[in-house]
């Protein structure tokens, strides 16, 4: 029974309780005390509920004693922190929903990967990396496929609108943001125009990242013939328990043959227009080759599962026509798969660097695997730099990543904060011979709440690009000294001590 049937079928159960009360002769004082009693024992049971939920869930140790202990302190506390920060089995069952949706996509859209592939690769921590991946999330490896890198949404943006008006046979596309502004105008102009020319235009927007979408954007793009879908869509994005288990995935696939795939999301901001941040510097690529098939995959899988339509026609799988030499998996990751792909091919190149790792991040809030894997890189002689943004757009996240840094610092990691504007770029470099670039931040819920996806590449022209842009970012960015972070205020001290105390609640 959905969750609307049962509210309204509490709600009219009250109501009618009340008229009969009234039509015994009850007065309002006696009427309003039942009231009263029946709400306070039904928090009760609702909480005394959910704390048991909580203890039997498989949370980490340190999680559960943590919701327990707001609980014990408030009840109220508790109710609305979880409200606004707690993972909950609701959203779990309707990942596994989800999962189920997308098994029985699977046959028809996975082929199954060629293992013979692996036996390529001579560098024994890649070959661990390529097959962990093609194991936990049935990445296959790709070797023909163009690769441009995008160093902020500038440029990002240009080609993609350049290659949407291009389409002749449908769009793909999957936001967690999309913003009614100037660029997301200029993508909806594109989009209304491309679907009354006839081709197929299929839109997938998350219902909370993009919650200030305005209805008469997408029904613009409805009455043009494009099909939009919301994922997950909540009452009350601001107080709701489906702010877990976002759809984090920024795809573009156009005619099959071109993909996009990275940290830019659809807004102003995302160009450099937003006067609190100034410059946003991310990372973002566009590809083609035969790797294309995985990314329309991935939206296929997501578009079947909120529409129960699976397209499964041959056009959406061309022959790639640009193709060149350069390796890659794309992989994704989500609350509805057994094995936490993206984190554990992140754990698995951190463990296996032995000469560098560079990382840029805008959130640094990992479980204590991948920090400890950090400090051990470090420790071992790696040369471990990590950039993050100088300035916060998430408060407790922000704080939270300041935590960690004392603890990294001590061991060895360099800190480096980028001052330029703000940086929203996922990117992770290994020893010159593998980076990652895609949706998924360094922090819990990128790892196990949200639905991600990364690309994983392994030739030297893209590696050497993303090299490049790290190197430039380091000039635009400060280390941070040991003794002098030391010697931060007690209030930073404190902030970072409330960001830490809530890290382990997202």
């Amino acid at each position: 029974m959905k969750k609307q049937t049962i509210a309204l079928l509490v709600i009219a159960g009250i109501i009618l309780m009340v008229v009969l009360m009234v039509s015994l002769g009850q007065n309002w004082n006696d009427i309003w005390q039942v009231l009263r009693s029946i709400l306070r024992y039904s928090f009760a049971i609702y909480i005394v509920g959910l704390a048991f939920l909580i203890f039997i869930d498989h949370h980490p140790p340190q999680v559960t004693i943590a919701w327990l202990m707001v609980f014990l302190v408030s009840s109220y506390i508790g109710f609305i922190a979880y409200i606004l920060f707690g993972r909950n089995l609701l959203k779990r069952r309707n990942a596994r929903k989800k999962k189920q949706a997308t098994g029985q996509s699977v046959a028809a859209l996975h082929h199954g990967c060629d293992e013979k592939m692996l036996d390529l690769e001579t560098d024994q921590d890649i070959l661990k990396v390529k097959r962990l991946l093609m194991k936990s999330s049935r990445s296959c490896i790709y070797r023909d496929n163009q690769v441009d890198i995008f160093s902020d949404g500038t440029d990002k943006f240009e080609r993609l609108f350049d290659d949407l008006t291009k389409a002749s046979q449908h769009i793909h596309i999957e936001y967690f943001i999309i913003k009614d502004d100037y660029v997301g105008g200029l993508l909806k102009q594109i989009l209304v125009q491309k679907a009354k020319a006839g081709v197929e235009v299929r839109l997938i927007y998350d219902a909370v990242g993009s919650w200030r979408l305005s209805k008469s954007y997408v029904r613009e793009l409805v009455d043009a013939g494009a099909k939009v879908e919301a994922f997950y869509p909540v009452v009350l994005p601001v107080l709701s328990r489906e702010l877990n288990y976002r759809n984090h995935r920024k795809i573009v696939v156009i005619d099959g043959q071109i993909g996009y795939v990275g940290g830019v999301n659809v807004g102003d901001e995302y160009i450099g227009l937003d006067k609190k941040f100034g410059y946003w510097r991310d990372s973002h690529l566009r590809y083609t080759g035969s790797g294309v098939q995985a990314l329309q995959k991935i939206f296929l899988n997501d578009w079947y599962y909120l529409t129960d339509n699976l397209l499964l026609d041959s056009k959406y799988f061309p022959e790639p026509i640009e193709t060149a030499n350069e390796e890659m998996q794309l992989v994704e990751s989500g609350p509805d798969d057994n094995w936490e792909a993206i984190k554990q091919a992140f754990f698995t190149i951190i463990t296996g660097a032995t000469k560098s790792l560079w990382i840029t991040t805008p959130y640094l809030v990992p479980d204590e695997s991948i920090l400890m894997s950090l400090r051990n890189a470090a420790l071992s002689g790696v040369d471990v730099r990590i950039i993050l943004p100088q300035k916060a757009d998430h408060f407790l996240v922000f704080w939270a990543t300041k935590d960690n840094l004392e603890t990294l610092l001590r061991d060895g990691v360099r800190i480096y904060l980028y001052g330029k504007g703000f940086i929203h770029s996922k990117t992770i470099l290994a020893d010159h011979k593998v980076a990652s670039i895609g949706t998924a931040n360094l922090d819990n819920r990128s790892m196990g709440i949200n639905y991600e996806v990364n690309a994983f590449l392994y030739s030297e022209p893209s590696i050497k690009r993303l090299e490049s842009d790290f190197l430039q970012d380091l000039r635009h960015s400060h280390e941070l000294n040991l003794s002098q972070y030391e010697e931060r205020p007690v209030w930073n001290k404190f902030l970072e001590s409330v960001g830490r105390l809530f890290s382990p609640l997202q």
